[in-house]
């Protein structure tokens, strides 16, 4: 799951601006640096921000349908290899072809003595 951007820079500019047209609601620090320039930026950066914030939680959505989709997917192939097993039995070569391992074919755990 992907972190939404959070809005921190969003709310501290906002407090700038309004900060700033406190001392003068025209301001224009030359080089152009105005008020009017910083309101545009603060808009259109708050536009893109809700824009992501979409993009990711729709990502977000279609990424759990497709968890949701995997699981059921790995429990039907496994139930399709169980029956099978269960139709042609679980040593059989069409079991092998399915993608089981036959059972005699499965190596037996080799156990260690205990040490006393």
């Amino acid at each position: 799951m992907r972190a939404r951007t959070s809005a921190v820079t969003l709310a501290k500019a906002n407090e700038r601006y309004n900060k700033l047209s406190i001392i003068n609601s025209s301001l224009d620090l030359g080089n152009g640096m105005t008020l009017e320039i910083y309101d545009g930026k603060i808009k259109v950066f708050s536009e893109n921000l809700k824009a992501y914030n979409a993009l990711v939680a729709k990502v977000d959505d279609d990424g759990t349908k497709l968890d949701a989709m995997e699981k059921d997917l790995i429990e039907y192939g496994t139930r399709m290899l169980s029956g099978v097993g269960s139709k042609y039995g679980f040593d059989s070569e069409q079991y092998g072809q399915a993608g089981g391992t036959p059972r005699s074919e499965r190596k037996r755990p080799v156990r260690k003595p205990k040490s006393t």
